[in-house]
């Protein structure tokens, strides 16, 4: 009997043990907990609710963390009693002493068993990003039983997992509808009695959510769009416009697609929000799709048929590549290989755009334009085709013959005694980069970085080129030059020449009637300028010679006799030297025949950061002295990054007009 007893006694105690375990539970919220990202060395502290949810009275033992010890936990003070219902509230402390990632794993041991939580967070440099959630749609209208797909994006952490809750339930039920992890929100069979909210909450950091308004209907509304035109053929970089009109509703708004990409591609063409669409320059297939989709039902969609076909050689337009061929047509799509070959096909008017990309071998260009059709040889963007001669000897890196023609962005170097070498009229030579030419010959041919050498040409324009590294630096060669004009007319403005055997910038043979003005010479071998006339044509005098706003700094070699602006040879009575400055040269002085000066500066200019090698910052200080110092006789309107001259009462002297706006290049003065 007693043993009976004893037998019948555990069978209840295990039963009642049984029971309590099965009645009683702990649990830990937040749960993971997310700090996100935090300043290293700085705290953050999140509040730790630990809640009995069980039937019947547990005990807290104990708290402990595993981890990264950046995790602090505060406020446990030893074991606790939680009747049912009940929480017990900790502090965790997080603070990063690198700019890594932690983790852990906090853990709660009580009568009922052990609770575990995760924890996480990112040191962070210098000041945090703070997370934020987007949800779009924002307000959405959705009949019963159907779906709605909302997305939501997270800023201010590379995690962009959110948890989504429809009317306050992750993941909703049957009464408000249901939302899955993708953002899928399907309305419920009956109409809620007010519009759902439908919130997404970061996983980075749960304090951050948003949300959106969705409003379910039971009523059915047909809605229809149509799009207008329905069909259009065009050529690459052509436009259309559509449009579309919706019925059924009061919501109007539509989203336009190309083949099935909202707002287009590159590869298809974009089209904008109000529907105008712009066809790829060089379609990968022949036809597209346009697509007007209501903004109201998605399932309402309107089609258009656009046919495409590639950009073609226009009157205007014709293009160069490195990948093109000769035998192509020059279009944007189709180009030549070669500037030459260009210049054999195109007549006054036209543009040659030349892509980035090295071409090697001479170039000879002959087509002509004309006052009112000019022909444009351009660098689509500024240096980055690249002209490359390795020729040596009696030889230039570009020849041009063409009359009425623009060189506008090139960077030209190559192994002969001339990088651009023109012998036509009424050309003009734009914001070239001509370098390391380096005319070895030092014979009577001479050489130079540009060149305008026919004598019989006329109104040749050297404008906001950089010439540089011209003849060979160990030789005192007096016949290389790094701008050299030798015909009649002409404008020399806003050029930077340096490392330069002889002169910066020489005129000679049949130079006369030319402006030279807002130049920078510096750290040439013989001298700043030469201004004169002499041998062939003969009978030529240097007559009518403006020299306006230049600065010459650093010229004049130890092998250089030459005061840094002379006049040579031949000269007339109508030169003018106005306002340039003359500094830190080897004979800093003029030395004119016949010409006259007035107001030149012998002081620094104080440039923002003076460098002979062409690495420095070329502006103007402040403080200045160059600054509303020159003259408007011969000073051109613009500065060497195309900003406006003059901004004060005078021009400045020099290159840049100070705190002048740069303007976009290509400029075509």
């Amino acid at each position: 009997m007693f043993r009976k007893s004893i037998y019948f006694a555990l069978i209840i105690f295990f039963c009642m043990s049984a029971s309590l375990a099965a009645s009683a539970g702990v649990t830990i919220t937040p749960s993971p907990v997310a700090f996100g990202d935090q300043t290293v060395n700085q705290s953050a502290t999140k509040s730790i609710n630990v809640t009995n949810t069980g039937a019947s009275t547990v005990q807290l033992q104990s708290a402990s963390m595993s981890g990264a010890s950046a995790f602090k936990l505060t406020g446990w003070n030893g074991t606790v009693s939680l009747a049912p219902g009940a929480t017990k509230t900790l502090a965790l402390v997080f603070t990063p002493p690198q700019p890594w990632s932690y983790s852990g794993s906090l853990s709660i041991g009580s009568s009922a068993g052990t609770s575990t939580a995760s924890m996480s967070g990112h040191g962070a440099t210098g000041s945090t990003t703070s997370v934020a959630v987007t949800v779009v749609p924002a307000l959405a209208v959705v009949q019963t039983s159907t779906t709605v797909q909302l997305s939501a994006s997270v800023t201010g952490s590379t995690n962009q997992a959110v948890t989504w809750y429809a009317g306050g339930v992750m993941g909703g039920n049957s009464t408000v509808g249901t939302i899955s992890a993708s953002g899928l929100y399907k309305a419920p069979a009956s109409v809620p009695s007010a519009p759902v909210t439908v919130k997404a909450i970061s996983a980075a950091d749960s304090t951050k959510s948003a949300s959106a308004s969705v409003t379910v209907t039971n009523t059915p509304t047909a809605v229809s769009i149509s799009i207008t035109p329905t069909s259009k053929s065009l050529t690459g970089l052509q436009t259309a416009q559509f449009s579309a009109t919706v019925q059924g509703t009061s919501n109007t708004g539509v989203a336009w697609y190309v083949n099935g990409v909202q707002g287009g591609s590159s590869t298809y063409g974009p089209i904008s929000s109000s529907g105008l669409y712009t066809a790829p320059a060089c379609p990968s297939s022949s036809s597209v799709t346009v697509t007007a989709k209501s903004v109201y039902d998605s399932s309402a969609t309107a089609n258009a048929a656009v046919s495409l076909t590639a950009a073609g050689a226009t009157a205007n337009d014709y293009y160069v590549a490195t990948s093109g061929s000769d035998s192509n047509n020059g279009s944007v799509c189709h180009p030549w290989a070669t500037i030459a070959h260009a210049s054999s096909v195109i007549g006054p008017g036209a543009t040659v755009h030349v892509s980035p990309g090295t071409y090697t071998g001479q170039i000879t260009t002959k087509a002509s334009g004309t006052s009112t059709a000019r022909i444009t040889y351009v660098s689509d963007s500024e240096w980055g085709a690249k002209i490359k001669s390795t020729q040596t000897g009696d030889a230039s890196t570009w020849q041009n013959y063409g009359n009425y023609v623009d060189i506008i962005g090139f960077d030209i170097t190559g192994a002969g005694n001339v990088g651009l070498f023109n012998k036509a009229s009424h050309t003009k030579m734009i914001a070239n980069h001509v370098h390391n030419i380096p005319a070895a010959l030092c014979d009577s041919q001479g050489g130079a970085g540009i060149d305008n050498g026919n004598y019989s040409a006329t109104d040749a324009d050297i404008i906001n080129n950089v010439v540089h590294d011209i003849g060979d630096p160990n030789r005192n060669c007096v016949v290389v030059q790094g701008i050299y004009h030798a015909v009649n007319g002409g404008h020399i403005y806003n050029n930077i020449v340096y490392r330069v055997n002889s002169w910066g910038i020489q005129l000679w043979h049949a130079a006369r009637n030319v402006t030279i003005s807002n130049n920078l010479v510096y750290s040439n071998g013989q001298g700043g300028m030469n201004i004169g006339a002499g041998d062939s044509p003969g009978g030529v005098t240097a007559d009518n010679i403006i020299v306006s706003n230049n600065m010459l700094l650093n010229n004049g070699y130890s092998w250089s006799t030459s005061p840094v602006l002379r006049e040579w040879g031949t000269t007339g009575p109508n030169n003018r030297y106005y306002n340039n400055l003359l500094f830190g040269n080897k004979k800093n002085q003029m030395s004119l025949k016949t010409g006259s000066q007035s107001n030149t500066m012998y002081s620094d200019p104080l440039l923002v950061n003076f460098k002979t090698d062409g690495t420095g910052d070329y502006h103007l200080t402040p403080g200045s002295p160059a600054i509303n110092r020159g003259t408007n006789t011969g000073a051109p309107l613009f500065d060497w990054n195309g900003g406006v001259r003059p901004l004060g009462g005078a021009p400045d002297i020099g290159i840049y007009e100070y705190q002048s706006t740069p303007t976009s290049y290509p400029w075509n003065f």
